[in-house]
């Protein structure tokens, strides 16, 4: 039960905060870039040095997740932070979620412990699903 409350209240917390943040001020800085799909894909095989995190809770990633990412998931936020504090800040990032609506909250997350170079995947994962059905 109590876990139940906790959850609760962090995806609260996480949906005030997106929705009293504006995607145009978070993507709007050298740092941070959402990219469409094949913007992204070809961004990261042009790039060298670099990490995909996918921040959706393992059992979605256990269902399709995009190859070579690891998952930190962005709801359990203490521990995203702690994982996120192991990264080089050297890299590049590439992050992305479900539909993109946790995603801007960890690009903050990722540009207040010192990465600059993060791309976000516009409207997340079910893009890369989308994509993959139609081909």
């Amino acid at each position: 039960m109590k876990s139940t409350v906790s959850l609760l209240s962090i995806l609260l917390f996480t949906a005030l905060v997106l929705t009293a943040c504006s995607k145009k001020n978070i993507y709007n800085s050298e740092t941070i870039t959402q990219l469409e799909l094949n913007d992204y894909i070809n961004k990261i095989k042009t790039s060298d040095n670099f990490i995909i995190i996918d921040v959706r809770t393992a059992p979605e990633f256990e269902k399709g997740h995009y190859p070579t990412a690891i998952n930190i998931n962005l709801i359990q936020s203490k521990k995203f932070q702690q994982e996120i504090e192991k990264l080089d800040r050297s890299k590049t990032i590439f992050l992305y979620c479900e539909t993109a609506h946790r995603s801007p909250f960890a690009t903050n997350f990722l540009k207040k412990a010192g990465f600059t170079k993060i791309y976000d995947l516009e409207k997340g994962y079910s893009q890369i699903r989308k994509h993959s059905t139609q081909n």
